[in-house]
């Protein structure tokens, strides 16, 4: 959707430093989450929708500081809420790497079926 289309239109510019640096803070965090061990290994065996289910319990948890908790996919005790906003950063690195696995199993299956 492009910003015409939005009520409250947003222009980012290249230049703008803001938007940069949470995206880096967001790539550094996925990072992080690779090196502590969670590899694209790993990652590729989540293949009920875990690492999105994941994502979207610290987004919820950041909006209503309760529920997250309820769609978290793994054991209790992994479960780290955080405030509202170190939990949106966690949440928007967990779907990217959802989306990264995506990607790698589509490109699997393309090579399965020429």
């Amino acid at each position: 959707m492009s910003p015409a289309h939005l009520d409250h239109p947003v222009v980012v510019e290249p230049h703008d430093g803001v938007v940069w640096k949470v995206l880096a803070e967001v790539a550094a965090e996925r990072q992080n989450q690779i090196e502590r061990g969670h590899s694209l290994t790993l990652d590729d065996a989540y293949i009920d929708r875990e690492l999105a289910r994941a994502s979207g319990a610290y987004a919820l948890n950041a909006a209503a500081q309760t529920a997250g908790s309820l769609y978290w996919p793994w054991p209790g005790h992994t479960w780290q809420p955080a405030d509202a906003r170190r939990d949106l950063v966690r949440s928007a690195a967990l779907a990217i790497a959802e989306i990264e696995r995506l990607d790698r199993a589509h490109a699997v299956e393309a090579l399965a079926c020429p």
